[in-house]
């Protein structure tokens, strides 16, 4: 989905937290082509938004 936004001509990034790094081994792939890809380790629970944070957010679009 975001290979399909950046070739519509929206700014796109692609962030993986997955172990395996599957995201990140496609954007090598396809080297400096958009969306680029950020690759991190996955945020422990503790510091991801709150069930009300998202709920406010999604209310304020």
């Amino acid at each position: 989905m975001a290979a399909a936004a950046a070739a519509a001509g929206h700014v796109t990034c692609l962030i993986d937290t997955d172990p395996q790094a599957t995201a990140a081994a496609w954007g090598d792939w396809r080297g400096k082509a958009d969306p680029e890809v950020i690759t991190t380790p996955p945020l422990p629970v503790s510091a991801r938004p709150s069930r009300k944070l998202l709920s406010l957010v999604r209310r304020s679009r």
